[in-house]
């Protein structure tokens, strides 16, 4: 019994994620995004739907394989839980995987915000994240 118990202590050592109600705010274009964010060493991580249908992206969860797809005009990111990598035309190596926690996707914000076109700017003072689709160099209307 001991020694499950130093095992557990064990593993829950570490960094772990802060999942915040609303301490942290995003803000696409002018406008507040509703849901949670998580803070893990100084990343944001998003709930899923509110960000992707900020950026005006269309959304789905494949629940089979706990995949999550933004599509936004030509472009389109994939992301696995749990998984490092995210597909937009190519793998690409992410700072932090996607998870789920307490029954919500989140999703890294800068990586998703920036493969949609948009730009971020984190205030670390007021905790804001300032997302910007006015910046896009794509051509496609914000």
């Amino acid at each position: 019994m001991l020694t499950l118990l130093v095992a557990v202590a064990v593993l829950q050592t570490g960094p772990k994620p802060i999942l915040l109600e609303r301490p942290a705010t995003v803000i696409v274009n002018g406008t507040k995004v509703p849901g949670a964010l998580m803070i893990r060493e100084n990343r944001v991580q998003i709930q899923m739907r509110p960000i992707f249908e900020a950026l005006g992206a269309f959304v789905q969860w494949f629940p089979e394989n706990r995949k999550v797809v933004a599509t936004k005009g030509d472009k389109e990111v994939s992301l696995i839980i749990g998984q490092n990598f995210a597909y937009k035309m190519k793998p690409h190596l992410l700072d932090y995987p996607p998870r789920i926690v307490n029954g919500r996707v989140m999703v890294p914000l800068r990586f998703v915000s920036e493969t949609l076109g948009a730009s971020v700017e984190w205030y670390r003072d007021t905790k804001i994240a300032r997302v910007d689709l006015s910046s896009t160099t794509s051509g496609e209307p914000g």
